[in-house]
């Protein structure tokens, strides 16, 4: 993919201008491997052509056991590189190479399994932290305190679904950024697979949505029990609430 130099800076002055917030408000467009662009926000034919491009692109060089993380927010492009350990764990580090006009070019010859071995290295941090993480108390929030405080978010998000023609979906959110995750699924296995995923990652369950009906709170906290017993340690951890009161002990910073 051919590009200019610094477009994808004024990709990012495009979207500012141009991005319409969402129902939760939220003026900033993520991209990873499984978010896509969304079309339906404001965006000029060229803007959205330019970042489903740039979507595929990132897809077909990145290796299919890392992830990536593009959001354009407020004019200024953020990335990181995840590689995802296992599927539930993983470490996440500053994207690896410039983006500028030979980003894709120096991609295509990256020596990713360098890349995996210093992303597995750091994950031994996770690990220790996991062990500590054991002697803190487990913070478990039930599934019907998560709907009375997110009622709105939960009712606009349901709305939501059925107007976008999807009707189910988990939305999570992560507490500390406050950022909302949608995740459609068009079968119980997808379902639980994205209720593992977030939980794995220490964010919060908001709402399962089936064909347009809200799943109760204790049909809910079943679905997260039986989910969290399968989660390797460091994701449990994490699901628990434990790995963050190791993680302040330590004084650390982690994704």
């Amino acid at each position: 993919m051919k590009r200019k130099s610094n477009a994808l800076k004024h990709l990012a002055k495009w979207i500012a201008a141009e991005l319409r917030p969402d129902d939760e408000g939220r003026d900033y467009v993520l991209l990873s491997r499984e978010w896509k662009p969304d079309s339906s926000r404001g965006l000029g034919s060229r803007t959205s052509d330019e970042l489903f491009t740039l979507h595929g692109s990132l897809c077909r060089v990145i290796p299919d056991d890392f992830d990536f993380w593009f959001c354009f927010d407020n004019g200024a492009v953020n990335t990181k590189l995840l590689y995802l350990d296992g599927g539930q764990t993983c470490a996440a580090v500053p994207f690896p190479v410039r983006i500028d006009s030979r980003m894709f070019e120096i991609l295509y010859d990256l020596d990713w399994e360098k890349q995996r071995t210093l992303l597995l290295n750091g994950n031994q941090l996770h690990e220790k932290l996991a062990d500590d993480a054991g002697d803190y108390p487990i913070h478990w929030i039930p599934t019907s305190a998560v709907h009375e405080t997110y009622r709105e978010e939960i009712e606009t998000y349901r709305m939501w679904l059925i107007e976008e023609g999807q009707s189910s979906g988990v939305l999570a959110a992560n507490t500390d950024t406050r950022v909302l995750m949608n995740c459609p699924f068009e079968n119980r296995p997808d379902r639980d697979r994205w209720v593992s995923q977030q939980m794995g990652q220490g964010n919060l369950i908001l709402a399962i949505i089936n064909d347009g009906v809200l799943l109760s709170a204790e049909e809910t906290d079943i679905l997260r029990r039986i989910e969290l017993e399968k989660l390797p340690e460091i994701a449990r951890a994490k699901a628990e609430g434990r790995f963050k009161g190791a993680l302040d002990a330590m004084g650390q910073d982690t994704f």
